[in-house]
């Protein structure tokens, strides 16, 4: 699949080197396909002919992001919106809107905006029902994780996010399916992860039964 896409953006390229939307999206195509190489000599290509192009500050945003400087990764992604309105964008910068503890309902307006222009996306997704989680609207957040679930499959933070949204509905038994698969994954779980998953199969633990039918006198 990524290998077509890339040899009709070669194609077009060839045919105008100095179409951007090609290279944009050759550098979409890299990022998804997972080549590095291919990533860098696009993004050279697209910063040759705009330097302040969009896709720089997310790509800056997310290396600061994974670096930890999350209030830098924030003014980036910011600064990358005022070029366009990119739903990554858009998804980034709410996430780390959340991760920094600002107005979350900033966060949901930035994620929803990502939404309506990118619609059915599973990341989007992830992000937003994260975001409804912590404002305590659990059947919402579900939804959109069961929907997340159905287009990215075992994603370990999906499938946590769904746990902790299964736990806080009161939906046991789907919570227990949902553990089960947590568990049969734990080697690739981070150490947070892991920390989430046992903090989540606590809670259930503890959860008091319901109570069974009293006695006639």
């Amino acid at each position: 699949q990524y290998e077509e896409a890339q040899k009709e953006l070669d194609q077009a390229i060839r045919m105008d080197a100095t179409n951007l939307q090609a290279w944009e999206l050759m550098m979409k195509v890299a990022q998804m396909s997972g080549n590095a190489r291919l990533a860098k000599s696009s993004m050279r290509a697209l910063l040759s002919r705009d330097p302040n192009h969009f896709m720089r500050f997310q790509n800056d945003g997310v290396e600061q992001y994974m670096k930890g400087d999350l209030e830098n990764a924030y003014l980036t992604f910011r600064e990358g919106l005022r070029r366009r309105r990119d739903p990554s964008l858009l998804n980034n910068l709410a996430q780390v809107t959340m991760d920094l503890g600002r107005d979350l309902r900033e966060g949901l307006a930035l994620v929803n905006e990502a939404n309506r222009r990118k619609p059915g996306d599973g990341t989007i997704l992830t992000t937003r029902g994260e975001i409804l989680i912590r404002l305590g609207r659990f059947t919402e957040a579900r939804r959109d994780l069961e929907a997340a679930y159905r287009l990215r499959g075992n994603h370990p933070n999906v499938l946590l996010l769904l746990a902790d949204c299964q736990r806080q509905t009161g939906a046991h038994e789907e919570l227990r399916e949902t553990l089960l698969t947590l568990r049969e994954m734990k080697d690739t779980l981070d150490p947070k992860q892991k920390a989430r998953l046992a903090a989540i199969a606590a809670a259930l633990q503890n959860q008091p039964s319901a109570p069974g039918p009293s006695a006639e006198n």
